[in-house]
């Protein structure tokens, strides 16, 4: 079990690696925005925008993520805006959490290359079948 290091107001958990003794970690980042959730429509928006930036996180850096072995997703989180949830060796989650905002920061920014508008599209279908095959997911 992981044992809580800190939890006021940053939780911090961590757990030792039995097999190589290296520190696993896991950081929650939640980003209150209660806009993002207030409606069906902005709910829809939000569930695009977050395939998006999953597909842009992974085509920017996916394989190092693999090779590192850290994991991470992007949520709604209880109708007040996002959470993102990193889990990794301890060495290893501050470069790809560093990187993942640099990629939500330049998105924010400059948006969408033309060769990168397919993710929407993408993005959007999924949303489609999610809602037409409407699943409960418990985090």
């Amino acid at each position: 079990m992981p044992e809580c290091l800190n939890s006021n107001p940053i939780e911090l958990l961590f757990v030792q690696d039995k097999v190589y003794l290296m520190p696993r970690v896991i950081m929650q980042l939640i980003f209150y925005i209660p806009e993002l959730v207030n409606s069906p429509v902005k709910r829809a928006t939000t569930a695009a925008f977050i395939g998006v930036l999953i597909e842009k996180v992974s085509m920017d850096m996916g394989y190092e993520a693999v090779l590192a072995d850290v994991s991470y997703s992007i949520k709604v989180f209880e109708n007040v805006g996002l959470k993102c949830k990193f889990k990794g060796y301890n060495d290893k989650i501050h470069t790809f959490v560093l990187k993942f905002m640099s990629v939500l920061a330049h998105s924010a920014e400059h948006g969408l290359t033309d060769s990168e508008e397919y993710l929407i599209t993408n993005s959007i279908e999924k949303v489609k079948k999610d809602y037409n095959n409407y699943n409960v997911e418990i985090d």
